[in-house]
C-alpha cells in the first residue's frame, strides 16, 4: 500500500489511502462490508471509473473487500462453513449456463461484465450465508437495506414532483422517476426487490411497524412514480402472492378476477365486446395503437413486450 501511495499521483494516493483503510476495516469487520454493499449498490452510478469499456464502480471494490476479508478469515480459522445455502446449486448452474453463451456474443467485453456481475452475486450470497448467523445480524442488514431503498425511492419521487429528467421519460403530463439508475425500468426493478421483503417484515413484525409502514409507502410511491408497466405488474404479482399465502379469502377473489378476465378476453376475441370498451384502459397503460407486427422506432420497446405477452 505504501508503494502504491508513493508512486501514484496525489489525487489517486488519497483514494489509495482510503481504499487501504477500508480494506483494513472490513478485514476486522467483514459483516460491515455486507452492510456497505447493500447501500452502495443503488448509488454506484453516481461515480465510477472507466477501464477498457468496463465501468468499475464502488460496488466492485466493496465486493473485493468482502471477498478478501471472508477468504482471509476462512484461511486463518481453517473454517469455510457457510451454513444453509439453498440457492447455491441454482446459481452455480445458471453461471455455468452463462459461460458457453459467451461464444455467441458479439460484444465480449459486455459478456465479461455480465459474467462478473453474476459471479459477484454468487460469491456474496455464499459469504452472506456464512456471516449472517443471528437475528441481530439480519435486523441490522435489513435496516441498512431499507434506509438505502428509502433514499433511492425518495430521489425518484422528487424527480417526479419537480419534473426533473430527460424529456424522453415524459408520459403525458408526468415525467417518470429513474432515481440514480438513469432509467425508470431498472429503478423500478431495484425497488421491487425490496418492496415484497418490506411487506413481509411488516406482516411478521420483524422491525417496528411504524417504520415498516413508512418504508412500504415510500417504496411503493417510487414504483408508481417510475411508471414502469413491468415494475407495476411485478409489484402487484408479488403482493398478491403474499396475500394468497396469508389469507384464504384472497384466493376466492383471485379466482373470480381470473374468470372475469377470461370472459372479457374471450368476448373481445369473438367480437361480443367492442374494442372501445377497453380503449381507455389501453390508453392509460400506454399500449393503445401499438402494432406488434410492424413496430416503429417510437413504440418498439412496448411492441416487444406486448408480443412476448401475447406469445
Amino acid at each position: 500500500g505504501a508503494v502504491v501511495i508513493a508512486l501514484v499521483p496525489s489525487l489517486y494516493s488519497v483514494a489509495a489511502i482510503m481504499g487501504i483503510a477500508a480494506l483494513l476495516f472490513f478485514l476486522s469487520h467483514p459483516y460491515m462490508g455486507m452492510c456497505a454493499l447493500t447501500f452502495c449498490v443503488p448509488f454506484e452510478s453516481v461515480y465510477n471509473i472507466h477501464a477498457g469499456g468496463i465501468n468499475i464502480t464502488i460496488t466492485n471494490f466493496v465486493v473485493f473487500f468482502v471477498a478478501f476479508a471472508w477468504l482471509v478469515r476462512g484461511i486463518s480459522s481453517a473454517d469455510f462453513s457457510t451454513g444453509s445455502v439453498p440457492w447455491r446449486p441454482a446459481l452455480v448452474l445458471y453461471c455455468f449456463v452463462l459461460i458457453p453463451s459467451v461464444t455467441q456474443s458479439i460484444d465480449y467485453v459486455g459478456s465479461a461484465k455480465e459474467l462478473l456481475k453474476w459471479g459477484q452475486l454468487l460469491f456474496i450470497y455464499i459469504a452472506a450465508c456464512s456471516m449472517l448467523r443471528t437475528r441481530k445480524d439480519i435486523r441490522l442488514l435489513l435496516t441498512v437495506m431499507f434506509v438505502a431503498v428509502l433514499a433511492e425511492s425518495a430521489v425518484g419521487v422528487v424527480q417526479v414532483a419537480l419534473h426533473s429528467g430527460p424529456s424522453s421519460f415524459a408520459r403525458g403530463a408526468v415525467l417518470r422517476g429513474s432515481g440514480t439508475f438513469d432509467q425508470p425500468n431498472p429503478f423500478a426493478g431495484y425497488l421491487n426487490t425490496v418492496l415484497p421483503l418490506a411487506v413481509c417484515c411488516l406482516i411478521f413484525r420483524v422491525l417496528s411497524r411504524r417504520w415498516m409502514w413508512f418504508v412500504v409507502a415510500v417504496t411503493a410511491a417510487g414504483v408508481l412514480g417510475s411508471l414502469s408497466r413491468g415494475g407495476e405488474l411485478a409489484a402487484v404479482a408479488a403482493l398478491l402472492t403474499i396475500a394468497v399465502a396469508r389469507t384464504k379469502i384472497v384466493k376466492a377473489f383471485l379466482l373470480l378476477a381470473f374468470a372475469t378476465g377470461a370472459i372479457i378476453a374471450a368476448g373481445l376475441v369473438v367480437g361480443l365486446i367492442p374494442g372501445g370498451v377497453i380503449d381507455p384502459i389501453t390508453q392509460g397503460l400506454g399500449i393503445a395503437n401499438v402494432d406488434v407486427v410492424n413496430p416503429n422506432q417510437f413504440d418498439w420497446s412496448t411492441a416487444e413486450r406486448l408480443a412476448h405477452m401475447e406469445a
